[in-house]
């Protein structure tokens, strides 16, 4: 096998020629082929790995076996003389990594050193932080070098580090020519990328004297070509006139045709491609047929291009591109001018990615002061790349300020997902994976950049890897690619904007904006970790619109915010921010203002301050309401009218959001010992629309969750929706909610597949919700009446209250009437004989001060929560109290540092039997493991004045003496026993749901 091919610039690409291969133990590096050897990173320390032959015969490529992590270990080439220095080549490696179980492996970095056989200094870094994994990444980067001392030889390195397996098949410089333009690949990176992941690194088409070329066979003299069957003879025919002064072209969205040809276009098709008129598909947003590209079999090589003269062309104008498509999967657009002689003009030459959705994509160029004299041409060259089909609804080019898209018949698809962000999960990322902001601006990938003040090189952006923890779900899942900002903002800001597809806005009106995102940098080992978890500044839509065309200015305007101060943890977690009605309007109208307009767009920004440290994945701005790889199934279907008006409108309506249910509606059953289910009787509170759903975690207990369920529905009249998070609870307790749930389609049941604990099942409830409070409550309680009304009053009299809690006769500093049992512990307070919960609960609201006391904490058996708040100082801490008891005291600090106050309603009862689902030794252990936690994550809250805060509240001191009064003042109630009355009420409950 000949170790050189065409353009080669180096030996043994293919690592040919061993002379040592075996397991090897060395201090110091060794050759183990002609030209290569290897060395570890932490000199002085024994390497454990194995290295032998990728393949046998002949002896090719490379094997590296990493045994003990965190092994790292460099392999270097020394470089012909003058290699470098002549500038004009590539880098190009295959490689993949086979990790071993609950491991890791990447390429650390490849890099250039100059020095000698002994010492070496890195010159430059060229690629790093690529994680590998089975599929094989072959990717291309350009080979440049710093100053190098004016002694010694340079080097090339790749540095590999983790545990298990890294085969290389080769590493090859070669001259630009002979790389071509090739897109670096990392298919499968991480296995968690569909569509794949590109990374291109551009190999510049320049010649010696810095122009641009084309050849021959890439734009074919202007003229329309007829073609044959085989797309191997043309002969030219007329070329037919744009028609009005808005649009450039002629027949911009192909829709003239003449004998099977397309008019006033030239095309190069080559063999395996074919031209053709699509029907408008089910996702297209607009009326009109398409044109259709398919390839047989796609190719980095195979391009199929399209041509037309243009006329009107003026010196130091600008000109908007604009191209509506979409392709299979990613496929690049090119689109130059050529003058009379074939040449491309100067700055004109722009290149589009399309992607599997319908998108507008638009770009503007400004015509050079020395515009040759006319004919001038449009070539637009549309590449397969792994595409198989291409679609183009419509090309044009205008001068910047007219609106060449307003022809375009619209239509709208809401049954179909959208997502209006281009390039969301960062499939394809340009330039270096690690560079710092050393300009104001800087592009990240396609339509996304970083814009500030100015330039900070201590900010470190690199593209990264996040595993999310679904809070939707209770699950973990595969991990999806992030861009990673880290380090210190020089300016007053830095903005991370993405431009937004009119097309998809308009296609389907998006309902929330929703992101992974966690941490980007760990502490270094003993470094104190920061207890504030940092916080995205703010997350808004601008618009962006031109306000000079002979200048082509643009002015950035904000529409309105999505939130401000979003906290982010170490761990991936979803962020899902909903768009209100009034914000959806604003979009629809800006969208139908200005979907014509070219030089018109809108913006998703991030926006951080100070000291950033976040990783960013898979952001969405869709119509969609469900995240991938949602596994919690929630027992629900989508209604469906028969009027498809009323269909389309439902998701305007308050309070309908989950009317479902996965079983069709039916009557219930009678029986004589089947009490009958009514429809429920709600009515709104006095000057009020306040939407909320009231979430309920399950593990067994049924009967005492029934028990909650039916004190609800008799007891609640304000509107609202129930979610039950069922957390992997026995079959028999599955089979009993499901049939209570069926025929009321205002609950949710959600089941876990695996049990995850307490703590993440109240997450799941709350992430899931649209409403604007959520009330947590404990599926041992049971509410009296008008307890959510009463919890709604202390909301209105108390503005700034995030958070409400009722009185009980078991919620620790809330409990009533007594505090403490006689052994000092907390008084659980049994009902005395023939007392029950709505006795109690009426006595309350009678004799409560109703003062609404601010408090310092609430007791998380039922507490009212403002959603929003929840979502800006984040979710319950799932890792500091995954079971609960602790996790409300941990929330409850954290929205009172943020601002907001808690409330009491201290005329508002709800009866706790005090956690059905741990007995009395379980919950003493979870107590105090909880109150450990609490103090370790809270080292700055005096705890002691915080209870001593609770212990003095006034309101409830008197209404604790009124009701010890009133209820029985000769009987001891810490001497009764409880009374377990909602059992008997469940078995009533189950056997009136039909079989």
């Amino acid at each position: 096998m000949s170790d050189t091919i065409s353009g080669d610039r180096q030996t043994n690409a293919e690592f040919l020629d061993w002379t040592s291969a075996s397991v090897v133990n060395p201090k110091n590096g060794f050759a183990f082929c002609r030209g290569w050897f290897v060395t570890s990173v932490d000199r002085g320390r024994p390497m454990d790995i194995g290295l032998e032959p990728l393949s046998a015969r002949p002896e090719a490529g490379v094997r590296i076996r990493l045994r003990k992590p965190p092994e790292q270990v460099r392999l270097w080439h020394g470089l012909p003389d003058g290699l470098v220095e002549a500038g004009a080549s590539v880098v190009r490696v295959r490689l993949r990594g086979l990790p071993e179980e609950s491991s890791a492996l990447q390429l650390d970095s490849m890099a250039l050193f100059h020095g000698n056989e002994i010492e070496r200094k890195v010159s430059r870094r060229l690629v790093g932080a690529i994680p590998l994994n089975a599929s094989w990444h072959e990717f291309t980067v350009a080979l440049k070098a710093g100053e190098a001392p004016p002694e010694g030889r340079w080097y090339l390195s790749l540095r590999v580090s983790g545990q298990g397996t890294v085969e290389i098949q080769f590493c090859r410089i070669q001259d630009a020519a002979a790389g071509g333009r090739v897109l670096s690949s990392a298919k499968g990176l991480a296995e968690k990328i569909l569509s794949g992941f590109r990374r291109t690194v551009p190999v510049e088409d320049a010649l010696a004297d810095g122009r641009e070329r084309v050849t021959a066979d890439a734009v074919p003299e202007a003229g329309k070509l007829e073609l044959d069957s085989l797309g191997a003879q043309a002969r030219t025919a007329p070329i037919a006139q744009p028609t009005g002064d808005s649009n450039l072209l002629g027949n911009s969205g192909f829709q003239s045709w003449t004998g099977g040809q397309l008019d006033s276009w030239q095309a190069s098709v080559p063999r395996g491609a074919a031209l053709g008129l699509a029907a408008p598909s089910r996702d297209q947003p607009f009326q009109a047929e398409s044109l259709r590209i398919s390839f047989d079999k796609p190719s980095a090589d195979q391009a199929v291009t399209l041509s037309q003269r243009v006329a009107g062309l003026v010196s130091e104008q600008f000109v908007d591109l604009v191209v509506v498509g979409r392709a299979e999967s990613r496929a690049e657009v090119e689109i130059f001018l050529t003058s009379s002689s074939g040449g491309i003009v100067a700055g004109s030459k722009v290149s589009l990615t399309l992607w599997p959705s319908w998108q507008r994509r638009t770009a503007a160029i400004r015509l050079p002061a020395d515009l040759p004299e006319g004919p001038h041409g449009f070539v637009l060259i549309v590449r397969s790349g792994q595409c198989r089909t291409v679609s183009l609804g419509c090309v044009a080019a205008c001068v910047a300020g007219r609106r060449p898209l307003d022809g375009l018949e619209l239509r709208e698809t809401p049954s179909v997902v959208s997502n209006a962000l281009v390039n969301g999960r960062f499939d394809h990322w340009s330039g270096a994976l690690v560079r710092n902001f050393t300009n104001r601006r800087s592009e990240l990938s396609d339509s996304w950049q970083l814009i500030a003040k100015a330039p900070s090189p201590g900010l470190e952006i690199r593209l990264t890897e996040i595993s999310p923890r679904g809070l939707r779900d209770g699950r973990d899942h595969g991990s999806v690619l992030g861009i990673a900002l880290h380090g210190e903002i020089a300016g007053p800001y830095l903005r991370m904007e993405a431009a937004l597809d009119l097309l998809q806005l308009f296609a389907g009106p998006p309902r929330q904006l929703r992101f992974y995102a966690r941490r980007a940098a760990s502490s270094p080992p003993g470094a104190p970790e920061s207890r504030e978890a940092p916080a995205i500044h703010q997350v808004f839509i601008a618009e962006r619109a031109r306000i000079s065309a002979e200048r082509n200015e643009y002015d950035v305007k904000r529409l309105f915010t999505l939130r401000r101060n979003v906290r982010i943890g170490r761990i991936g977690e979803l962020h899902v921010l909903p768009l209100r009605a009034e914000q959806r309007d604003i979009l629809a109208a800006k969208v139908r203002e200005s979907l014509g307009d070219p030089g018109y767009s809108l913006l998703l920004i991030f926006e951080f301050v100070g000291t950033v440290d976040f990783a960013i994945g898979d952001v969405q701005l869709s119509n969609d309401g469900a995240p991938s790889g949602v596994a919690a199934r929630p027992v629900t279907h989508q209604p469906v009218m028969e009027d498809a008006n009323i269909t389309s409108q439902l998701t305007l309506l308050k309070g309908l959001d989950h009317w479902r249910s996965s079983l069709p509606l039916s009557a219930p059953t009678y029986s004589p010992q089947a009490t009958t289910v009514d429809q429920p009787h709600w009515s709104w509170l006095p000057d009020s629309r306040m939407t909320v759903d009231i979430i309920i975690c399950v593990h067994d207990a049924v009967e005492e969750t029934l028990g909650c369920l039916e004190s609800i529905y008799s007891h609640t009249t304000v509107p609202h929706t129930v979610t039950i998070v069922d957390d992997k609870s026995s079959d028999v307790t599955r089979e009993q909610l499901r049939r209570y749930v069926r025929g009321k389609p205002w609950i949710r049941l959600l089941e876990n597949d695996v049990n995850v604990g307490y703590t993440r099942s109240a997450n799941i409830g709350i992430s899931t919700s649209g409403a604007e409070w959520v009330v947590l409550l404990n599926s041992d309680t049971l509410v009296t009446q008008g307890w959510l009304e009463g919890m709604f009053e202390v909301v209105k009299a108390r503005p700034n209250a995030a958070m409400v809690g009722p009185v009980s006769n078991a919620a620790s500093w809330q409990s009533v009437p007594d505090l403490h049992d006689i052994k000092g512990g907390w008084s659980s307070n049994p009902l005395p004989e023939g007392v029950t919960p709505d006795d109690v609960g009426r006595l309350v609201r009678e004799l409560s001060p109703q003062e609404f006391p601010e408090a310092t904490l609430l007791n998380g058996f039922c507490t009212l929560m403002r959603r929003s708040v929840i979502e800006e100082v984040g979710y319950l801490d799932e890792v500091s109290f995954p079971m609960g008891y602790g996790e409300e005291n941990d929330l409850c600090l954290r929205v009172r540092k943020a601002g907001y106050s808690l409330a009491l309603a201290d005329h508002v009862y709800v009866y706790h039997v005090k956690s059905a689902s741990f007995g009395n030794a379980r919950r003493a252990e979870l107590s105090k493991r909880g109150t450990t936690q609490l103090l370790t994550k809270h080292p700055d809250v005096d705890i002691k004045a915080v209870q001593r805060d609770m212990a003095e509240l006034t309101s409830l001191i008197e209404l604790r003496k009124r009701l010890r009064k009133r209820l029985n003042p000769e009987t001891d109630w810490r001497e009764v026993r409880p009374v377990r009355a909602s059992v008997e009420a469940s078995a009533v409950i189950v056997s009136s749901q039909p079989q």
